[in-house]
């Protein structure tokens, strides 16, 4: 790891467990080396997002790593890992799902471990937000429980690296896509036949079955 990679010593914190203090690094949501891909807006230093598809990119040899998101609502995201073979190709490694209201030693950000025990190999970490959210009051027949949330930042273990994404798609190249349920891959995770007002979730990560997943990342995952 060269030492422009490593993460700098502002970036410690002293995290309080049951078994004793435990000096971590937070990397914040406004890092110049986290890559964002969809709509996110600033919320101060973090990131507020809502739209299925959209993905946090890093590269890093640390052999774990957390986020922080503070949740309106539930959501479920993938956790996709690439490398060190090949840093552009990405591979689901798990799911997570998170709730709303859930407090942890970073006040009103719940903390979600996105892998854990891994060698010390560069590698390259997307997560991908599967569901949709809801902003209507009420909320939505169709989706009652998937909402809006905050992405705060990273925590990785003491002395890790961090460095830009190798991204897996053609750098300077940008595409907007307009549209309804169908664009965003409304149901397309099941495989029967959706029935109204089912909560789902809408993009099936090992496929990525949704339009603009299709036209615009071919080769990101396995069709």
């Amino acid at each position: 790891v060269t030492s422009e990679h490593m993460l700098p010593r502002s970036h410690m914190r002293a995290l309080v467990t049951p078994e004793g203090i435990s000096p971590v690094i937070l990397v914040p949501a406004s890092s110049p080396l986290l890559h964002y891909s969809g709509r996110f807006v600033g919320h101060g230093s973090a990131r507020r997002f809502d739209w299925p598809g959209v993905s946090i990119l890093f590269r890093s040899s640390t052999t774990s790593a957390s986020i922080l998101l503070n949740e309106t609502r539930t959501n479920r995201y993938a956790v996709l890992l690439s490398g060190p073979d090949n840093l552009t190709r990405y591979r689901r490694h798990r799911e997570i799902l998170t709730c709303a209201g859930r407090k942890t030693a970073w006040g009103h950000y719940g903390s979600y471990e996105l892998f854990s025990g891994l060698s010390a190999e560069p590698r390259g970490v997307m997560v991908l937000k599967l569901t949709e959210a809801c902003g209507a009051r009420p909320p939505c027949d169709w989706c009652p429980s998937f909402g809006a949330a905050i992405f705060g930042g990273l925590i990785f273990d003491e002395g890790s690296d961090l460095s830009e994404a190798a991204l897996p798609w053609r750098e300077g190249r940008r595409l907007a896509f307009y549209g309804d349920s169908i664009t965003v891959g409304w149901g397309a995770g099941r495989a029967d036949r959706p029935q109204p007002r089912a909560p789902m979730r809408q993009i099936d990560p090992p496929r990525c079955l949704h339009l603009a997943a299709a036209a615009a990342r071919p080769g990101l995952l396995p069709l």
